[in-house]
């Protein structure tokens, strides 16, 4: 029984070995064609990055700019927190202001007797 069946095992695992060995060269294949691609798309970027400084000469004077801008930026920012600091200040003042004139208010009407003890 043992016999009968080891010829029909052993054509299963050369197939399998044949498929594996199939699998692995078309694996070998696509790896090759994929770094091929990543190395072509890696030259072109370097082409295009070459043809972008040298078709386009005003490159650093962008940065330039862009870091004039960032400057400008910033200062406005500080100018902007200062005025909304002075305005916040304004505001607490006008506060204490009204605070204080709505005291005198309340307080006019008081009657002040003189020489009358407080009572407790």
């Amino acid at each position: 029984m043992c016999n009968d069946e080891t010829p029909k095992l052993m054509k299963t695992v050369y197939c399998i070995q044949e498929k594996q060995l199939k699998t692995e060269s078309d694996l070998q294949k696509l790896s090759k064609e994929t770094c091929d691609k990543f190395t072509k798309v890696e030259n072109d970027l370097v082409t295009i990055k070459k043809r972008t400084f040298r078709d386009d000469p005003n490159i650093g004077s962008y940065k330039q700019t862009e870091n004039d801008i960032e400057k400008q930026i910033e200062s406005k920012l500080g100018s902007v927190a200062a005025d909304v600091e002075q305005l916040n200040k304004a505001v607490d003042s006008a506060k204490s202001l009204a605070a204080e004139q709505q005291d005198k208010e309340n307080r006019q009407c008081n009657i002040i007797l003189y020489e009358v003890p407080e009572s407790t």
